[in-house]
């Protein structure tokens, strides 16, 4: 299906950010306390760089969030980590009210994630924690299904809600104590988007085959679908080959313009700052506009650099990557503002390579 929209639309507001830059790296999976994952019974959240530190945790953590950890970690070259959050439903805490909480604690510490797994297959918790991601401005998570329905007729009736949101992406595993959607995060977000521009195929490992792979055509269908599917291919034993979200876009495209929100509501605040702790202001003339499009233009620079973005579209030439400030009206001196227009030329990356071959005698 064709993405949601045409474009993605974000609005930059110098709104309170976290003491320390947003990550990019790192995961929350959400975990009811009901099941083993007490984390003490106290503490909301906890951070964990390595599996090492889970098993120390042991008696804090259900089997299953062990497991899903040690999937998130065993990722080749994974330098990312894994906070995991207690959810209290046996306190009447359900995966969107308890996940307000666990994502208080871990703001009001300064932490931060772009990632999200919770730790059950069920509906209701699935189309909570993916209703709660869609309003968000922020992230993407990661649901995982072993309804066949995906692999002949779409959607699951009781999953119809999950289409076209772009912050939520379907893993179909066929056996729901696999790990595909941990896995998938560990071994993706082992790249920081300050430094590359990762594509989300990717060779999983620790991850088991379906217990019966789908057809060739129930493939092509869980894929028209949006359903992303983990197969044999080439020397992986578990490839994950497209990468989508439920709006059919790409997740780099979402990681993409993320990253570039986040890194440039960071240098507008640090330069508002430096400005007052010198005594001076950004005026709202063509030399303030300038002063904040050198920050932004520096941004995109950097995006362009590490292969988020394109200098033009390679459709339409005239279709260029560039910050643009907005012509200053009274209305804008009134509410103390500058507007800017961004186009990002998102990069994509190819997964599929058609080639025609002609052989003949000579």
């Amino acid at each position: 299906m064709p993405y949601a929209a045409g474009n993605l639309s974000f609005e930059l507001f110098l709104a309170p950010i976290p003491a320390t830059p947003a990550s990019f790296t790192g995961m929350l999976l959400l975990a009811d306390q009901a099941l083993g994952t007490t984390l003490g019974g106290v503490d909301r959240y906890r951070q964990y760089n390595d599996y090492a530190s889970m098993v120390t945790d042991a008696a804090v953590l259900s089997a299953a969030v062990l497991q899903a950890g040690q999937d998130f970690f065993a990722q080749p070259g994974n330098k990312a980590y894994l906070l995991v959050g207690r959810i209290n439903t046996g306190g009447a805490e359900t995966y969107s009210t308890g996940a307000v909480l666990v994502k208080a604690a871990i703001a009001a510490a300064g932490a931060t994630y772009w990632g999200v797994c919770l730790d059950k297959r069920t509906t209701a918790e699935i189309l909570l924690v993916a209703a709660d991601m869609a309003t968000d401005e922020y992230g993407m998570c990661f649901i995982q299904s072993a309804d066949a329905t995906w692999l002949t007729a779409g959607y699951p009736a009781a999953l119809t809600a999950l289409e076209n949101n772009e912050r939520c992406s379907v893993c179909y595993h066929d056996t729901d104590t696999e790990w595909m959607d941990t896995s998938w995060f560990g071994n993706r977000l082992a790249f920081d988007p300050d430094e590359a521009s990762a594509g989300w195929p990717a060779s999983l490992a620790n991850v088991a085959n379906n217990a019966t792979d789908p057809t060739a055509a129930q493939q092509v269908f869980l894929e028209a679908n949006e359903g992303n599917l983990g197969l044999e291919w080439g020397n992986a034993t578990f490839w994950v080959g497209n990468g989508v979200n439920c709006a059919a876009r790409p997740i780099d495209h979402i990681l993409s313009s993320d990253w570039f929100i986040g890194r440039s509501r960071e240098r507008l605040v640090t330069l508002v700052q430096s400005y007052s702790a010198r005594g001076q202001k950004i005026t709202i003339d063509t030399r303030g506009q300038s002063v904040v499009a050198g920050e932004l233009e520096a941004q995109l620079k950097v995006g362009l650099d590490v292969g988020h973005f394109l200098v033009e579209s390679p459709v339409d030439s005239e279709i260029v990557s560039a910050i643009v400030p907005q012509a200053i009206t009274a209305a804008d001196i009134t509410a103390l503002r500058m507007r800017y227009s961004v186009t990002l030329v998102l990069a994509t990356g190819a997964v599929s390579f058609p080639v025609t071959v002609y052989a003949q005698a000579s």
